[in-house]
């Protein structure tokens, strides 16, 4: 099942594989607490998410949203203003050792998603980023090497600032 726009009542369908608050121009609209109960609430089925347009989003939230959705094949978030920083939270929440003391901060991810295979992009296939201007290239070689299986990356119109 996909649901398009933003689904005001998507715990009715509790086993979305693909959400897509780009349509319509949901993802202008989307909230930190909106996209993590979605994703919470699909997690293990869902297969795409589409947050294009999110200008409101965090890091943390990103990061909590995306260790829901270990089996995430497809992302896009097109046009966001998502930063380095909110694929680097996941990507160290996902490194953490057991002794780690920041495993115990407040921002940290629940150390059972971090543990229990951890990065919820080893699945991902695509990987869309198309025009996010705040995007500065520091994520791609953890990416690399975090999505093994990953087929395209799209970063045109990005304001990479590569050395």
């Amino acid at each position: 099942m996909n649901l398009q726009g933003k689904p005001a009542h998507q715990h009715s369908f509790p086993r979305a594989a693909s959400l897509d608050y780009a349509a319509r121009g949901g993802g202008n609209a989307l909230t930190d607490g909106e996209l993590v109960a979605a994703c919470q609430q699909s997690g293990r089925h869902l297969r795409s998410l589409d947050i294009g347009g999110a200008w409101q989003l965090s890091s943390e939230a990103l990061a909590a949203a995306l260790h829901a959705c270990p089996e995430l094949r497809h992302l896009a978030a097109d046009g966001s203003t998502l930063r380095d920083d909110a694929f680097a939270a996941l990507l160290a929440a996902a490194a953490q050792q057991p002794g780690d003391a920041a495993a115990s901060s407040s921002t940290a991810v629940p150390r059972p998603l971090a543990a229990a295979g951890g990065l919820s992009l080893r699945h991902l296939r695509t990987l869309s980023l198309r025009g996010c201007l705040f995007l500065r290239g520091t994520l791609l070689a953890d990416l690399a090497a975090a999505s093994p299986h990953l087929e395209a990356l799209d970063l045109a119109g990005c304001g990479l600032a590569l050395k």
